[in-house]
């Protein structure tokens, strides 16, 4: 038991094993409900598909504010500033590469 609890935390650590697994239940409880005929079942996949991307906006406000942080200005490349010697941080973005960025980031 103590095992199998051990599994579940580690599995959960990190954010993509987490939404992969909400997921999965979601999945599974919605095929188990459509196949047995069972709203309470049906219910509780809406629900957990509900708070799974509840839970990804969440990701979006911390990767926005990563790139607030970084900051803005003179972009090197599209999608990956590097600073050069004499630039300061926040002279690599330019709006083109923010919604770059903002695209990548949605995408997932």
């Amino acid at each position: 038991m103590v095992l199998l609890v051990e599994e579940i935390c580690s599995l959960l650590e990190y954010h993509a094993d987490r939404d992969k697994v909400v997921s999965l239940v979601s999945y599974a409880l919605k095929l188990w409900g459509a196949t047995t005929k069972s709203p309470p079942l049906l219910t509780a996949s809406v629900r957990i598909a509900g708070a799974r991307a509840t839970l990804r906006l969440f990701d979006d406000a911390a990767a926005l504010r990563a790139m607030i942080r970084y900051g803005f200005g003179k972009q090197v490349s599209k999608m990956a500033p590097t600073r050069s010697r004499g630039e300061k941080r926040g002279q690599l973005w330019t709006e083109e590469g923010l919604k770059a960025a903002m695209n990548a980031v949605q995408r997932g």
